[in-house]
Parts: C-alpha cells; sequence; structure tokens
C-alpha cells in the first residue's frame, strides 16, 4: 500500500492557534509532528508512506494549480490530510465544525479506512 500524508496548513497559514496555560499552539507545527509520527508508525507495519513538502501548504499549492507539481496523487492507494478543529470559545457553541471527520472527493470512493480511523481518534486504541 502506498500512503501519501499531508500535514494541513503552513507556509504563512498558521491554521488554528490556541494559547493554553501561557504556551501558544499552532496548527501548523503539530500537524507536521503528527505526519513524522505517523509516517514512522505506518512504515513499522511495511507501509510506503511520502509526505508532501512540509514547507508548502498542499491548499494554497491546490489554489494555485501546483498540486500535482509535489505529488503525483495517482500513484497513492490513499491520501491523508492531517488537520486540528478549532474548538469554539463560547459554551454554547459556534456553529463551526468541531472533532474529527473524514471525506473524499465526490469523484472517488470511501476506502473502508474512514470510519476505523475516526473512531481510534479518542481512544487510543489500536
Amino acid at each position: 500500500m502506498n500512503i501519501l500524508l499531508i500535514a494541513g496548513h503552513g507556509a504563512q497559514d498558521s491554521g488554528a492557534v490556541a494559547k493554553i496555560d501561557g504556551v501558544q499552539y499552532r496548527e501548523a507545527d503539530l500537524t507536521r509532528e503528527v505526519v513524522s509520527n505517523l509516517k514512522k508508525a505506518l512504515e513499522n507495519y511495511g507501509v510506503n508512506v511520502s509526505v508532501y513538502p512540509t514547507s508548502h501548504d498542499a491548499y494554497t499549492d491546490y489554489k494555485n494549480n501546483k498540486l500535482t507539481s509535489f505529488a503525483n496523487f495517482k500513484s497513492y492507494n490513499y491520501v491523508l490530510e492531517i488537520h486540528f478543529n478549532a474548538g469554539g470559545s463560547d459554551l454554547r457553541g459556534d456553529g463551526k465544525i468541531k472533532g474529527d471527520e473524514c471525506f473524499w472527493p465526490s469523484r472517488g470512493a470511501a476506502t473502508g479506512l474512514e470510519t476505523p480511523i475516526t473512531s481510534r481518534l479518542f481512544t487510543g486504541s489500536s
């Protein structure tokens, strides 16, 4: 199996930013940390893993028609882009997406991996 990992945001886009106990966390930094660790974990299972250039924001590359300059998406069985959704700052909620999600383009099809991935995000199970 060939998997492409994409760390969300980056370049000039920090993504969500939070300050917790005086420490600032940037989504772009955390997604790169997760991608690095996930690559190692998947390779331990014999999976061929590539990483989209972490100096780039894939969404910006997409908007500038440069996405395929950095990865041949047709050569992968699965592409996983890591993001962390921002939580609302008010107790009643702000109506924005929170939690986890898996989606695929309308021209693609679900692979069956989406539910197992999301069901394990918060349980820590394997």
